[in-house]
């Protein structure tokens, strides 16, 4: 016997209580019909002196109390205690679950960051300078030779390279591309790419002999090549790992659609400055033209933004750093290049005849 209280009244009526299959089954003493139905996972049970209180709800506005001498309390206790460690374990194990996920999840993030920082330098001790030229090759096909070539422009820049020994290791293929944009930048295996908006915008030819000494030496060192590879990483790294080896000369590719605007460390940076004027030292041009190139650029930013700029961070601490180096070479000591100034006067002047 039992005493069931309803949310409807404050006297209880006696009632009879069954537990059956997950149940708590409340029948009329008298006429043994079957009243309520409560699943007894929502049923709270609470000992009190001698009873046991099941409330029968949420609410706990109806409840049951059974005195602790019927067996039945103690089944509804013992029953209850079974579903809450059932489902205690079934929250540890799915915490364990979810923590196994997550542990591999990170294993497999770090792996994947470690191949992504890895590719480049993996790259660049993988491939050859002959698979070098080709991927620049093939990068010049089909992200720069559809724009308009200055012809006159790219042949005496050519010219003007002929007379600087700038690599040792690279065939050099320099183009000027048609576009006021001021830019500038190298492709792996020996392309560099100018445009004839930072023609425009520099004023000597030490100056022009600066930007050659600089690109070049990203291509020489494999700068380039690197920073492509490092924009690739994502993709190369999947491929990698699904073994699609079709896939990473593609991400390759893709990854070098924005070619102008590819960006190096300042590191990197640093390096070619400091290369560049080794080089320009090596050939006998006054190497103050690399500090020159840098002041034109800055002053020229103020009129414009300039891509050249953001791909290749022009810091104080780089114009710094070619003031050091310049310092150290005595600039007044180099004479007049004069085949060097012949082709940049020709050069300032099928400029000045075409804008």
């Amino acid at each position: 016997m039992a005493d069931f209280f309803d949310s409807n009244s404050t006297r209880p009526q006696h009632v009879r209580v069954l537990l059956l299959q997950g149940n708590i089954q409340i029948y009329d003493t008298e006429s043994r019909q079957l009243l309520h139905t409560f699943p007894l996972l929502q049923c709270i049970p609470e000992k009190q002196s001698n009873q046991l209180t099941v409330y029968l709800n949420s609410e706990r506005n109806a409840r049951v109390e059974i005195p602790y001498t019927n067996p039945i309390a103690q089944l509804i206790e013992e029953e209850k205690q079974l579903q809450q460690s059932g489902s205690l374990g079934k929250v540890k194990k799915y915490r364990s679950l979810l923590i196994g996920l997550l542990v591999t999840l990170v294993v497999i993030g770090g792996l994947l960051f470690a191949l992504i920082h890895a590719i480049p330098a993996i790259g660049v001790r993988a491939i050859s300078i002959e698979q070098e030229q080709a991927l620049g090759n093939t990068l010049y096909k089909t992200q720069v030779q559809q724009n308009q070539l200055d012809t006159t422009a790219t042949r005496l820049v050519q010219q003007f390279a002929g007379h600087i020994h700038l690599s040792d290791t690279y065939p050099l293929h320099i183009v000027v591309v048609n576009d006021k944009e001021i830019n500038a930048f190298a492709l792996p295996g020996g392309y560099i790419v100018v445009n004839t908006g930072i023609i425009q915008h520099i004023h000597s030819y030490e100056e022009l002999a600066a930007l050659l000494a600089h690109e070049v030496t990203h291509i020489n060192n494999r700068h380039s090549l690197r920073s492509i590879l490092k924009e690739a990483s994502l993709s190369v790294s999947l491929a990698l790992i699904f073994g699609n080896s079709s896939a990473i000369t593609t991400g390759v590719v893709k990854s070098a659609a924005q070619l102008s605007s590819l960006s190096y460390s300042r590191s990197l940076e640093a390096e070619a400055d400091k290369t560049g004027i080794e080089i320009l030292k090596k050939n006998t041009i006054n190497p103050s033209g690399m500090l020159q190139l840098m002041r034109d650029l800055q002053a020229s930013e103020k009129i414009q933004p300039i891509r050249f700029l953001s791909s290749h961070p022009l810091t104080s601490d780089r114009i710094t750093a070619a003031e050091q180096a310049i310092q150290k070479t005595g600039a007044d000591t180099y004479p007049v290049n004069i085949p060097l100034q012949q082709t940049w006067k020709l050069l300032k002047e099928s400029q000045d005849a075409t804008f």
